[in-house]
């Protein structure tokens, strides 16, 4: 069963959004709900259903004010209404710290460093769940693009923050989702699944990001921003960015004539075999094997990935491969 507890990260999210967006009226209304839902983890009041009554009319006075379906100054005299509503159980709205929305002199558009914690703590967890649920639809099919917006639009509240630049951390990893989410946009072809680790550590990081955000602490460093760190530097080595929009050919493209099963790989740096030998002969030479070795940098980190011993050594490997290619 939910408590009331359970409910204030969201409470706290609510805020902070409207708060960011300069919703005057959505704002002091989540405040009236959040000072409810203190009262109640710290029994100042007890679940009745009366409480429950004016915690159902509160929310829909909310979801008409986000509707904006009534004028301006009716929208505010309904947020009035919710926070009187509260005040005849003695409850204030919450109002954290000295430069909350409704403390004398905070602009709109601004965050007290708790409030805007707690607005970033609350983002996050929502990005996590998008990006699990986007992960399993895209290994089950590589080239569905939906589930990739999908976890672009629910970053662009917290990518839009005026302060996201104070979480470094969080920032990179953000910025990182979206450059290689260009890079997948431009290539007509299924998402190779060193791309998907670039979600999959993204999700670690944002994951271990949130909980210290929403006890004001600063998001730790992690194995997962390292890899993070080295899978994007990588990509964007091989097949470029938008200001630099190369565009390297991938080994499961389909060329624009058929090859039969049976013919070997064609390029500079392989090795031509006669059509009678085995599969098993056809190798990679010079560059193509390093840059083959690369792909594979992801599948040998997930293998390793809880020995950090193996980890850097792994790290230390593919420097001296990324040494061979230049």
């Amino acid at each position: 069963m939910t408590s009331a507890h359970d409910v204030l990260p969201s409470l706290r999210g609510l805020r902070g959004v409207a708060q960011l967006a300069g919703e005057s009226a959505a704002f002091r209304v989540a405040c009236a709900l959040e000072g409810a839902f203190h009262a109640l983890t710290e029994s100042d009041i007890t679940w009745s259903s009366d409480v429950r009554e004016r915690t159902e009319l509160t929310v829909g006075d909310l979801d008409v004010i986000l509707s904006r379906s009534e004028p301006h100054d009716a929208l505010e005299r309904r947020a009035d209404a919710a926070i009187e509503r509260w005040k005849a159980l003695g409850v204030q709205p919450w109002t954290p710290g000295a430069g909350a929305m409704a403390s004398e002199g905070q602009g709109p558009g601004e965050l007290d460093d708790e409030a805007f914690l707690s607005f970033a703590a609350s983002e996050i967890d929502g990005i996590v769940t998008v990006l699990g649920e986007s992960l399993a639809k895209l290994v089950e099919d590589p080239m569905d693009r939906e589930p990739m917006k999908a976890v672009l639009r629910r970053q662009r509240v917290l990518l839009g923050a005026a302060r996201l630049d104070e979480l470094p951390i969080v920032a990179e990893t953000l910025h990182a989702v979206e450059d290689v989410s260009r890079i997948i946009g431009r290539m007509n072809v299924g998402i190779k699944d060193e791309w998907l680790d670039v979600f999959r550590c993204a999700r670690v990081v944002l994951e271990a990001s949130a909980e210290p955000l929403a006890r004001g602490e600063d998001p730790p460093h992690t194995p997962a921003l390292s890899r993070l760190r080295t899978y994007r530097q990588e990509l964007l080595e091989r097949y470029g960015t938008d200001d630099d929009p190369r565009v390297a050919p991938l080994s499961d493209e389909v060329p624009s004539e058929p090859i039969p099963a049976s013919a070997p790989p064609v390029g500079d740096d392989v090795v031509e075999v006669g059509p009678a030998e085995d599969i098993q002969n056809l190798m990679y030479t010079g560059q193509a094997a390093l840059r083959r070795a690369l792909e594979l940098r992801a599948r040998l980190e997930r293998a390793v990935e809880h020995d950090p011993d193996a980890l850097a050594l792994v790290d230390e490997v593919f420097d001296l491969i990324r040494l061979g290619l230049q």
